[in-house]
C-alpha cells in the first residue's frame, strides 16, 4: 500500500506530457515485483521512483538538449527575419541606451569616492539670509574657530574656493622652451591626510610647509606626471620653474585621484600666517572638508556647527550678523546640479527600456498568433505544455543574446559619445565606464527582458485552443492575446507621450534660452586669459602697466576695433564680492556687491555701451580719485530715481579711513552667471586703481567694407600672443578662442539634455508605432473574412479603411490620454532645470499628442490600406 502511495506522489515529479504512461509501468513493474517477491522488495522498488522522476525532469535541461533547443531557435528565427530584427533591435536599442545611461549615472552618482571611508567625509560651508548665502564660502578666522570648538570632525582641511560649489584653480606657467599652462589648487597641508589617500611616488605635504615665504613644494596629479614628465620615477626632489619660481616636487598622486576638478595639475600648500588667518573674519574665500568622528552624524555635525556660529555671532556681531554654518556629505556636494538632470535621464531611459520590452513581447505575440497551428500539431503529437513553453523560451533567449551583444556594442558607444558631448561642470567624468556592478545590472535587465518577452507570449501559445486551431487554420483563437496586445500597444503610446512632452519642453527652453539677449555682440569677439607671474609682478602697478599697455598696443592694430581686459568674462558666473556702503544711504549698509577690475576699452570691446557718464579711462590712475562704473542693475536697485553719476560707494564701514569711489557711469547690463540668470549688481573700477595679475583680454575685429572682418579670429590671436612675447616672453595667453565657443559651452548642459531627450523621444515614438503597425496587421489578418464580406456587402474602401483606422487610434488616444497626466507630473518635476519652463506648458502637450496621432495614423493607414483592396472573390469561396 505504501509502495503504490509512494509511486503516485513521485508521479507529479515526472513531466506532464510522460507522467501517465511513467505511472502505469511504475505500477506494472511494482505489480510484478510483488508477485515474484513479498516484505520490503516493492517498498525497496518504489524508493526508487522519486529519483527517476526527477531524472526525466532534468534530462531536459542538460547541456545537449538546451544547445538543441536554441539551434532550433536559430532556424526558427532565421525563417522571420523581418521579425527577428525587428524584435533583436529594439532589445539592443533599450539595453544599450539603459546601459549608457546608467554607466553614466553609476560614475557620477553611485560609484564611491576613492578616498578612505568616503562616507564619513562631509563638505562645510557657511550661510547668511543678509547677502542671501546658502553654501558659501568660508571666512578663514570662522573656519579656524570651527576647527578649536568642534566635537564632531577628527580634522578639518580646507583649500581655495570659488563662488560656485567648485574649487577656484589659479593659472600658472611652467617656464619650458615654450611656456606651458598648468593649473594648480592650493590646499592645507592636511588635505590628503583628511581624505585618507596616499601619494603613488614621493609624499604629501608635512607639517609647517605652509609657512609664508619658506617653502615652494607641489604634488602633482598623475595624468600632469605623465604629460609633463613622461611619468618618470626619478621627478621626486626636482625643482621646476612655475611662475618664475622654483617649485620642489615631493609626490605623485595615483591615477585614481581627483579632488573636484580633475584637471587639476598639482597641488600646493596655502601660504598661512594663522595668527593673522585668526582675525580674519573678511573675507570669505575658503572650501573645507572634515572627517566624521566615529559614531556621529551629519545632522549632530550640523547641530554642532549651528552652536557654534551662534557663539561667534554674539562675539563677533559686526562680521558674523546672521553667519550660519552648515555641513553636507561630500559625495552629495560634488555631485551638486549635476544630479537632478541624471536621475531625469534615469527616468527617461528606463520608459524607453519598457517600451522596448513591451514591443518585443507584442512582436512576439503578433508572430505566435500565426505559429498557433504549428504548435497545436506538435502538442498534439505529444509535446507537453512546459515542453513548447521551453523551446519558445530558447527563442526568446536567442533574441536576448543577439540583443545583449548589440545592446553592448551601443552602450559603449553611447558612453563615449556622453563625454566627449558632456559640459565639464558635470564632476567625476574621467571615472565613468562600464562598470561591473553596470554590467551586473545589464545582466538583470537581459533576464528580465527575456522572462517579460518569452514567458508570457509562450503562455499565451500554450493556452491556445488547440482543436479549432488543427481543425480550421483560418480560425484566430488568440482573443486574450490580442486583448494583451492592445494593451501593450497602450501603454507603449502612454510611455512614448511622457517623452515626447518632455522631449517638446525641453526645446522650448532650450530655444529660448539660446535667444535671450546677452547684453553685448558676440560676433567678432575674441577673447584670452593671461596671468601673470605674481613674483615679478607684485610691485604696485606692474600688473596694470602690463595690462593696460597690452590693451593699447592691440588697438593699434590693423583691423582691431576695440580691446580690453576685466578680471572676469561675461557667462563666468565668479567674482569677488563684498559689502557695500552707500553715502547718505544707511538702509543698505553692508549689501553684498560684485566687483570687477577692467581697462580703459574693455567694454567698447565686448560691444556693451555706456548709458550714462564715461567709461573707465587710462588716466583713472592709483595717485587720481577712485572711481567705478556700475551696471544698470546696480543703478535700478539703490539709485531709483536719481542719477547716480556723482555719488559715492565703499566697500567698508563708514568712518574717516574710509576710501569711497565715485560713480563716473553707468553701463548697459549684460550676463553674468549665464544665459537666462538674473543679471545681478555690479561696479567696475580701473585696474590701476585695484590691480589684479590673472585678466582675460577682449578684441573686437573690426568690420571690413564688405561687411565681413578685416582679420580673422586666428589672425587676431597671432598678434596677441606676438605683442605679449614683445613685452615678456615668459608670460602665455591661455585658452585664446572667439567668444562664440564660450557662448556655445556655457549652454552645453542644456544642448546635451535636449539631444538626450529628443533621441529618448524618438526611439520610443518608432516603438511604440512598430508595436502599433504590429498590432493593426495582425487584426486586419484575423478579419481579412469580415473585411471582404463588407465589402461583398457594399461596403466602400474608404469606409474600410475608415473603420480600421479609427478601431486602433482608439488606443492611441486612450494611451495619450495617461500619457498626458504623466506628462504634466513631469513637467512640474523638472520645471525648475528649464529656462522659461511652465507647469502646464499647453503648446508642448499638443503639439506632441497631434505629432503621435499623426504618426499613429500613418501607422494604421498601411494595414487598412491592405484591408480595403481584400480580394472579395478568394474571401468568399474560402
Amino acid at each position: 500500500m505504501f509502495a503504490k502511495w509512494l509511486i503516485r506522489v513521485a508521479a507529479f515529479l515526472a513531466p506532464a506530457e510522460c507522467r501517465d504512461e511513467w505511472r502505469r509501468e511504475w505500477l506494472g513493474e511494482l505489480h510484478a515485483s510483488g508477485t515474484r517477491q513479498a516484505g520490503r522488495g516493492p517498498v525497496r522498488l518504489a524508493l526508487g521512483a522519486p529519483w527517476h522522476a526527477l531524472w526525466l525532469r532534468l534530462e531536459r535541461w542538460r547541456p545537449a538538449t538546451l544547445g538543441a533547443d536554441l539551434k532550433f531557435g536559430v532556424r526558427v528565427l532565421a525563417k522571420r527575419p523581418a521579425f527577428a530584427i525587428c524584435a533583436i533591435l529594439t532589445l539592443g536599442l533599450g539595453i544599450g541606451a539603459t546601459t549608457a545611461v546608467y554607466s553614466v549615472a553609476y560614475g557620477v552618482l553611485f560609484k564611491p569616492l576613492p578616498y578612505r571611508d568616503p562616507a564619513r567625509l562631509v563638505q562645510l560651508w557657511e550661510s547668511n539670509p543678509l547677502f542671501n548665502w546658502t553654501e558659501a564660502t568660508i571666512a578663514p578666522g570662522n573656519l579656524l574657530s570651527w576647527r578649536d570648538r568642534n566635537s564632531s570632525f577628527t580634522d578639518i582641511a580646507f583649500y581655495i574656493g570659488s563662488e560656485s560649489r567648485r574649487s577656484d584653480l589659479s593659472d600658472f606657467t611652467l617656464t619650458t622652451s615654450e611656456p606651458i599652462r598648468v593649473r594648480a589648487l592650493a590646499v592645507s597641508v592636511n588635505l590628503f591626510d583628511v581624505l585618507g589617500v596616499r601619494p603613488e611616488l614621493g609624499r604629501v605635504f608635512v607639517a609647517g610647509e605652509d609657512i609664508p615665504g619658506r617653502h615652494r613644494v607641489a604634488v602633482l596629479s598623475n595624468s600632469f606626471w605623465r604629460r609633463a614628465f613622461n611619468a618618470d620615477p626619478t621627478v621626486i626632489d626636482r625643482r621646476v620653474p612655475i611662475n618664475g619660481v622654483d617649485y620642489q616636487i615631493v609626490g605623485v598622486m595615483p591615477s585614481t585621484f581627483t579632488f573636484d576638478h580633475a584637471d587639476t595639475d598639482f597641488w600646493r600648500p596655502i601660504a598661512t600666517d594663522w595668527a593673522q588667518a585668526r582675525q580674519t573674519r573678511v573675507p570669505h574665500y575658503l572650501r573645507a572638508v572634515a572627517r566624521l568622528k566615529p559614531g556621529v552624524t551629519v545632522a549632530q555635525a550640523n547641530a554642532d556647527l549651528s552652536a557654534i556660529a551662534r557663539d561667534l555671532e554674539r562675539e563677533f556681531p559686526e562680521s558674523n550678523k546672521q553667519m550660519g554654518a552648515g555641513a553636507g556629505l561630500l559625495d552629495d556636494w560634488f555631485v551638486g546640479l549635476s544630479r537632478r538632470p541624471l536621475q531625469l535621464f534615469l527616468i527617461a531611459v528606463s520608459l524607453v527600456l519598457l517600451i522596448a520590452c513591451a514591443n518585443v513581447a507584442n512582436l512576439m505575440l503578433a508572430q505566435l498568433a500565426d505559429r498557433v497551428r504549428e504548435v497545436s500539431v506538435r502538442a498534439a503529437l505529444g509535446a507537453g505544455r512546459s515542453r513548447i513553453v521551453r523551446q519558445l523560451l530558447a527563442e526568446a533567449l536567442v533574441m536576448a543574446i543577439a540583443g545583449v551583444a548589440l545592446g553592448a556594442a551601443i552602450a559603449v558607444a553611447g558612453v563615449k559619445v556622453f563625454i566627449a558631448l558632456a559640459p565639464p561642470s558635470i564632476p567625476r567624468l574621467d571615472e565613468v565606464g562600464l562598470h561591473p556592478a553596470v554590467a551586473l545590472f545589464a545582466a538583470a535587465v537581459v533576464v528580465v527582458t527575456t522572462l517579460v518577452v518569452g514567458v508570457l507570449p509562450a503562455l499565451q501559445a500554450a493556452r491556445a485552443d488547440l482543436r479549432n486551431a488543427i481543425g480550421d487554420g483560418t480560425r484566430t483563437t488568440a482573443g486574450p492575446s490580442q486583448r494583451l496586445r492592445r494593451v501593450l500597444v497602450a501603454a507603449q503610446v502612454a510611455l512614448a507621450m511622457v517623452l515626447l512632452a518632455g522631449a517638446f519642453v525641453t526645446l522650448r527652453s532650450f530655444r529660448t534660452l539660446v535667444h535671450v539677449n546677452p547684453g553685448f555682440d558676440v560676433d567678432g569677439l575674441v577673447t584670452a586669459k593671461i596671468s601673470l607671474p605674481s613674483t615679478r609682478y607684485a610691485d604696485q602697478g606692474k600688473s596694470a602697466a602690463f595690462f593696460t599697455g597690452l590693451a593699447g598696443d592691440l588697438r593699434q592694430v590693423s583691423g582691431v576695433a576695440a580691446a580690453g581686459a576685466a578680471a572676469v568674462l561675461p557667462l563666468d558666473g565668479q567674482s569677488w564680492t563684498g559689502a557695500l556702503f552707500i553715502e547718505r544711504q544707511p538702509a543698505v549698509h553692508g549689501r553684498e556687491l560684485r566687483h570687477v577690475s577692467v581697462t580703459a576699452g574693455y567694454f567698447a570691446a565686448l560691444g556693451t555701451p555706456i548709458v550714462r557718464g564715461r567709461d573707465i579711462a587710462d588716466t583713472d590712475t592709483a595717485a587720481g580719485e577712485r572711481v567705478v562704473v556700475i551696471n544698470e542693475a546696480l543703478a535700478r536697485q539703490y539709485f531709483e530715481g536719481q542719477d547716480p553719476v556723482g555719488q559715492r560707494i565703499a566697500f567698508d564701514q563708514p568712518s574717516p579711513k574710509t576710501r569711497w569711489r565715485t560713480i563716473v557711469g553707468v553701463v548697459a547690463d549684460h550676463v553674468q552667471d549665464g544665459l537666462g540668470s538674473p543679471v545681478k549688481g555690479e561696479i567696475y573700477d580701473s585696474i590701476a586703481q585695484d590691480e589684479s595679475t590673472n585678466m582675460f583680454v577682449a578684441i573686437r575685429i573690426a568690420r571690413g567694407a564688405g561687411g565681413g572682418r578685416a582679420i580673422s579670429a586666428a589672425d587676431a590671436v597671432a598678434q596677441l600672443r606676438r605683442l605679449i612675447a614683445a613685452r615678456d616672453p615668459q608670460i602665455a595667453a591661455f585658452d585664446p578662442a572667439p567668444f562664440a565657443d564660450r557662448l556655445a559651452a556655457s549652454v552645453a548642459r542644456e544642448r546635451v539634455a535636449t539631444v538626450l531627450i529628443g533621441v529618448f523621444a524618438a526611439v520610443a515614438l518608432v516603438l511604440a508605432l512598430v508595436g502599433l503597425f504590429g498590432v493593426t496587421a495582425c487584426a486586419v489578418s484575423a478579419r481579412m473574412r469580415e473585411m471582404g464580406v463588407r465589402i461583398a456587402c457594399g461596403a466602400t474602401s474608404s469606409q474600410v479603411r475608415t473603420l480600421v483606422v479609427r478601431s486602433h487610434l482608439r488606443l492611441v488616444i486612450a494611451g495619450g490620454g495617461v500619457g498626458l497626466v504623466g506628462a504634466v507630473v513631469g513637467m512640474r518635476a523638472a520645471s525648475a532645470l528649464l529656462y522659461g519652463a511652465r507647469p502646464l506648458d499647453v503648446a508642448s502637450l499638443g503639439a506632441s499628442l497631434g505629432l503621435l496621432v499623426l504618426a499613429a495614423l500613418i501607422a494604421c493607414l498601411i494595414p487598412a490600406r491592405r484591408a480595403a483592396r481584400v480580394d472579395v472573390v478568394n474571401v468568399l469561396r474560402s
